[in-house]
């Protein structure tokens, strides 16, 4: 197996600030989610985090990777990174202030600077390392993203309760402050294009963009997968958005216990899914890995719903395990659905598909997000889970039985 240069000095930093923000981010991530839904018990609340984070996404997205390339992405790196560090140590201060509405301007703010951030890191991968060690340079930052999320939500709860929430909060400042000194050390790189007409440049933008729906739009297969994509982002965010409330009435704990209970466990998962996916993907179907996913993850929710919910003690004990299984069924399932657009993606167009897919992504987890929401405060989250669960287990049963005609028809080219 190829390996990256490990005495890449260039790379490594990257990495470096690259994991201290991811670490950063997570840990901010698992205090908002608990301290919001301590002082609103609302659902609904916190959903409004997710619109508030992901309205810059929709006004920026499309647009800030050619942004980036007119700008030098050290400067963009260490900008980006001292600017969300101050944001951060500033939302430590609506604990005193008691002015827990700012959570949502900070957010927005530090989601509108996220937005040049990470495709900046991007960028400047392919400027650090040689061609022949760009997908293991990628491979690492992609475990890194999943080791940072396993450690956040470890340690979000335990510091929680060990120290307070404002500590957490500066030391994702601190994080995110030596993220950015760290990127000082990164070589200074050139904007590698210039725009002197910006119509003619936004019209370009605006014309890749086209081109992508029309060709996802025409190929049917791919139109399938981006639904059942869409459809497993969906599952993510509303999973996100109940935590806390999942923590208080199912495992019959703080908001705060969710992260080490349930979302470390669902990380670990995801890591041990893929390394069963690496094995063994060629030996098994996609739709039986999907249909396999979706079924058991469905059956894992039951089970959280009807059994857990009604237990006196040992939730300490079966959500952990549980919370495993339901990571291992995820990375099963949404593995298979990604490779399904990469293989009928032709390489030229590659980039504009998935960059189209993750704004469609965005813009459909919110109306769900905030239906759900505004369910859970209607109904108990018990029968949300239940209800859901259902749905899924019988999606993936419907895959595992109808998947071939569901293939043969989108390849059908009568």
């Amino acid at each position: 197996m190829k390996k990256v240069n490990f005495k890449n000095k260039k790379f490594w930093r990257l990495w470096i600030s690259h994991a201290l923000s991811q670490i950063s981010n997570y840990l901010l991530l698992f205090v908002l989610l608990g301290r919001l839904f301590e002082i609103t018990s609302s659902t609904v609340a916190i959903s409004m985090l997710w619109i508030v984070y992901a309205i810059p996404l929709i006004l920026l997205g499309p647009f800030s990777g050619s942004l980036i390339d007119c700008l030098s992405k050290k400067r963009v790196l260490i900008t980006t990174n001292l600017l969300q560090a101050l944001i951060i140590a500033s939302y430590s201060l609506t604990f005193f202030w008691q002015k827990n509405y700012l959570v949502y301007s900070l957010l927005f703010i530090y989601s509108l600077i996220n937005q040049f951030n990470n495709p900046a890191e991007l960028a400047a991968i392919p400027n650090l390392v040689k061609k022949k060690n760009l997908s293991m340079a990628n491979n690492i930052l992609l475990f890194t993203n999943q080791a940072s999320f396993t450690l956040g939500a470890a340690l979000s709860g335990l510091l929680v309760k060990l120290f307070s929430p404002v500590a957490v909060i500066l030391t994702a400042a601190a994080a995110t402050l030596l993220s950015g000194l760290n990127a000082t050390f990164l070589p200074f790189d050139r904007p590698i294009a210039k725009i002197n007409n910006w119509n003619l440049a936004m019209e370009e933008i605006f014309l890749k963009i086209k081109q992508g729906y029309q060709f996802i739009a025409r190929e049917k297969l791919i139109l399938y997968s981006f639904g059942l994509i869409v459809f497993f982002q969906i599952i993510i965010a509303v999973s996100a958005l109940i935590l806390p409330a999942f923590s208080s009435e199912i495992l019959h704990l703080t908001a705060y216990d969710a992260g080490y209970l349930v979302a470390f466990p669902v990380a670990c998962g995801l890591i041990g899914g893929t390394l069963i996916l690496a094995h063994h993907q060629d030996k098994i179907r996609k739709k039986e890995w999907i249909g396999s996913g979706l079924s058991l993850m469905g059956i894992i929710i039951i089970i959280f719903a009807v059994i857990i919910a009604k237990m006196n003690g040992g939730q300490e004990i079966l959500a952990p395990f549980l919370s495993f299984i339901a990571g291992l069924a995820a990375a099963i399932t949404y593995a298979p659905c990604r490779t399904f657009v990469q293989e009928a993606t032709p390489k030229q167009i590659r980039g504009r598909v998935f960059g189209t897919l993750s704004f469609i992504v965005t813009i459909a987890t919110i109306p769900p997000s905030i239906l759900m929401a505004m369910i859970t405060e209607l109904i108990s989250i018990r029968w949300l889970l239940t209800l859901s669960g259902l749905i899924i287990f019988l999606l993936g049963v419907f895959i595992l039985r109808k998947g071939n005609d569901v293939i043969l028809a989108a390849n059908h080219r009568s």
